[in-house]
């Protein structure tokens, strides 16, 4: 894939399968992960969630941070990580936030829980995360959102006073058939003290880049 051509203000709305990332035998769709979330003054949430590729292979669009193989094979079939996307949003101005709600592990909820019945030191966190399409007339999958450098500086926002982190009390069943469990996050985001850059793709050939930074 070439350099993203730069382009301005253009919102991104994306509604991932997110339980079709847990069990790939039901069609396609848009994936999104994130592979590291750490912050909060010292919070690090475990990638303990291991999922099988859709795209497995050295020609995948997922980064590296990302794949792994299973049984120490040389094929990177599996994905490990901290949290499945269920929504992605951006409005397209480089200082605008970012709204990411997703699905993690007990273990990690917990964490996250415990983080949030203290003060918190901060709010700035490190993020790397990835978001890929299926397109159906190449039968193809492309990386729809994706960072040019990991991981991404970032700060929790808030809203009148509130901070935009939510973690779910009750766990959600992945399915009626996997009698697996996991939790809803939603966290919105806004540009920490270094810019980053977003890769956004609409499909295998639109792509471009914009800056995501805070206002100077």
């Amino acid at each position: 894939m070439g350099t993203p051509e730069t382009a301005g203000a253009s919102s991104v709305v994306l509604d991932c399968a997110w339980q079709f990332a847990f069990n790939l035998k039901h069609g396609k769709g848009t994936l999104g992960y994130i592979s590291d979330w750490r912050g909060l003054g010292g919070l690090a949430l475990s990638p303990d969630i291991v999922l099988w590729s859709p795209t497995p292979g050295a020609s995948s669009p997922l980064p590296a941070t990302l794949r792994t193989s299973s049984g120490g094979g040389a094929t990177a079939d599996q994905i490990k990580c901290v949290a499945v996307i269920e929504s992605f949003s951006f409005g397209g101005e480089s200082s605008d936030p970012i709204r990411v709600s997703a699905y993690l592990s007990k273990d990690n909820q917990v964490k996250l829980r415990s983080k949030l019945t203290r003060p918190l030191p901060n709010t700035l966190v490190k993020l790397d995360y990835t978001v890929i399409g299926f397109d159906e007339d190449s039968k193809s999958w492309y990386p729809a959102i994706e960072l040019a450098a990991t991981p991404s500086s970032a700060q929790i926002n808030t809203r009148d006073g509130a901070l935009q982190l939510f973690i779910g009390f009750e766990p959600v069943r992945i399915s009626e058939s996997l009698n697996i469990n996991v939790y809803r996050l939603e966290f919105e985001i806004i540009p920490g003290t270094e810019a980053s850059q977003l890769k956004i793709a609409t499909g295998p050939t639109h792509r471009y880049a914009t800056e995501w930074a805070g206002e100077e």
